[in-house]
């Protein structure tokens, strides 16, 4: 997935650098204060769910995007909605869950394949 074919689509209508949007992605300083809460809000409103999970790790979902003052900016009240569930649910519950399956697995030198079917 090409993230910065990506960005350039979101901020079509904003004169700003790919790169630089690339760089607040992977944890680089913002220039002005909430051009990342910016960033996050376009992405939340403008991807599926499943596009973010190919863009970002959980963890950033988790502890930056998926933040509260993020979700607030949303629009409409359903998506702000969805993306509480979101959170709550499958950063909450299920992922923690998977990685401590993930974990046993891994400790316990036993033979395990992911199958795609």
């Amino acid at each position: 997935m090409d993230k910065k074919r990506i960005l350039q689509k979101l901020f079509w209508d904003r004169i700003i650098d790919p790169d630089y949007l690339l760089g607040l992605m992977e944890g680089m300083p913002e220039r002005i204060p909430g051009e990342k809460t910016d960033l996050y809000r376009r992405l939340l409103t403008s991807c599926d769910w499943y596009t973010l999970l190919q863009i970002f790790s959980i963890q950033t979902l988790k502890d930056e995007i998926l933040k509260e003052e993020v979700i607030v900016r949303v629009f409409p009240e359903e998506l702000k909605n969805r993306y509480r569930y979101a959170r709550k649910y499958y950063l909450n519950k299920l992922y923690p869950f998977q990685d401590e399956v993930l974990k046993f697995i891994q400790t316990g030198n036993t033979n395990f394949y992911l199958t795609g079917g």
